[in-house]
């Protein structure tokens, strides 16, 4: 698994566990949620040095495990040059589930825009 895979499913699992599913009906689920972090020094993507992340995700996942929704990471970062750099992870959530517990884990695709014009 790369290292963005690594980061992306640390991040999809920490946001399910602070935004457990509120059921809404017996066959579907909302998931919504927003934090924030911050990372220790020496954290760094891709050459970018990270201090930390805000998200945010917006979810509905069907009994038969259908999902529509959307989840965004901004990685906040400084480029080599000490510019700030951002890199934003955009993704469109296609299926879902959520556990006897009311967690929920959900996919999709997602792009990375490495905040120096390149995807």
């Amino acid at each position: 698994m790369t290292r963005l895979g690594v980061v992306l499913t640390a991040i999809f699992g920490f946001v399910s566990v602070l935004a457990p599913a509120a059921v809404a009906a017996q066959d579907a689920a909302g998931v919504t949620g927003a934090g924030e972090a911050v990372f220790p020094s020496g954290a760094a993507f891709n050459g970018v040095s990270l201090s930390g992340l805000t998200l945010g995700q917006g979810v509905s996942i069907a009994g038969n495990g259908s999902a529509r929704g959307q989840f965004q990471a901004v990685f906040l970062g400084t480029s080599l040059f000490g510019a700030p750099q951002d890199v934003t992870v955009e993704g469109e959530v296609r299926t879902g589930s959520v556990a006897g517990d009311g967690s929920a884990t959900f996919s999709g695709t997602a792009a990375v825009d490495m905040g120096d014009g390149n995807l």
